[in-house]
């Protein structure tokens, strides 16, 4: 343990989406370890913020520029790290990757980390250029949130292997107690829930389409984003528009993993899969595409179901099969243990100190 590290975390925003929730779990976990932290964002805040504010975290929130944020955003980087002297600079995502790492060229902090959140199959290769260029800003270490992203960030981003560590999302099981669904009984109609943005990569169109198959089945979808409007279109010309509720984006999602009985994760591919832990926390059995890091989280017929990408009929199926017998309870609590067990916000925590005392160490 590094008693008193000062910790800067730069990210584009504070939505509430995976990558948003790490690093505020993570830095919660960091503050509560003795361990000085401090967020900064690229573009604005978020929902998030009040949690960060009440977690005693200091933001340093952006500008919500209309376009990129150019000499403007580096310079109040560059000030920020010159007065707070952080010990560790760890960047998150696109926009805190780029803009982090070129307002630090030539200050050099001692340690530059950077996490790869997401498999980015659809990610213009300018970025991707971008982001190997700005790896020479001083760039540490990657850290992968899974194995899956891990190959991703070298066989398609063609990023170097020695500087990729691996280290799964965790998040806190007690911020998501114990709910497991209802046990089965006639006439019930099983209350289905999905979390995500609202964008192809997710597969939520797949979902629509497998719920015309599950005729007594009722799905809550929790976000929002570019394909609200086709979906909801989607959902209405199959007849399915009073089984389907769009309940937009939401910084507190317990409540309506509180209410189902199944979790759906149906994207096409999946770096990790925060929101699957968080459900599977609350007890809730989760079907989801056997893509990606979500192959790393559920243990197929043990915690879940995994099926093939882009195939409602089998995730159909699947819903039937999981919702329609008593499984589902028991595939709950081993999903609770498994996240007890195997993706703690602890165990993230303890590993990522584990990295920053390597890399601290190497360069005394």
């Amino acid at each position: 343990m590094i008693m008193g590290l000062k910790i800067l975390h730069i990210i584009c925003n504070l939505v509430p989406a995976g990558a948003e929730r790490t690093v505020l779990a993570l830095s919660r976990a960091q503050r509560a370890l003795g361990l000085e932290v401090q967020v900064a964002t690229i573009m604005g805040g978020g929902e998030l913020e009040k949690e960060f504010i009440q977690a005693g975290i200091p933001l340093h929130l952006g500008r919500k520029w209309r376009r990129s944020p150019g000499i403007a955003i580096l310079r109040s980087l560059r000030i920020l790290t010159r007065r707070y002297q952080p010990d560790i600079v760890h960047t998150h995502l696109f926009a805190g990757d780029l803009w982090g790492r070129l307002a630090l060229a030539g200050f050099h902090p001692p340690c530059l980390v950077s996490t790869e959140h997401n498999i980015n199959l659809d990610e213009a290769r300018w970025r991707a250029r971008l982001k190997r260029v700005s790896l020479r800003c001083g760039v540490r270490a990657i850290v992968a949130v899974s194995d899956a992203v891990k190959q991703h960030a070298i066989k398609h981003d063609h990023m170097p292997a020695r500087l990729l560590h691996v280290i799964h999302n965790g998040i806190d099981p007690a911020g998501f107690p114990f709910h497991p669904p209802r046990a089965t009984t006639p006439g019930q109609s099983p209350q289905l829930v999905s979390v995500g943005r609202l964008i192809p990569s997710k597969g939520i169109d797949v979902l629509i389409r497998a719920m015309a198959e599950c005729p007594t089945h009722r799905l809550e979808i929790v976000g929002d984003g570019p394909q609200k409007g086709a979906l909801k279109r989607l959902a209405a010309s199959l007849g399915l528009a009073r089984r389907i509720r769009f309940v937009g984006r939401h910084a507190d999602v317990r409540p309506f993993l509180h209410q189902a009985d199944c979790f759906i994760q149906p994207s096409r591919h999946e770096g990790f899969g925060i929101a699957v832990l968080e459900a599977m926390s609350t007890g809730l059995p989760v079907i989801a595409s056997n893509v990606d890091g979500l192959k790393e989280v559920i243990q197929p017929s043990k915690t879940g179901v995994l099926v093939p990408p882009d195939n409602p009929r089998a995730l159909a199926r699947a819903i039937r099969s999981v919702t329609e017998t008593a499984d589902a309870q028991a595939m709950g609590r081993a999903a609770r243990a498994r996240v007890e067990q195997c993706f703690s916000v602890e165990t993230m925590t303890r590993k990522y100190i584990d990295l920053y005392g390597e890399l601290l160490d190497s360069t005394s």
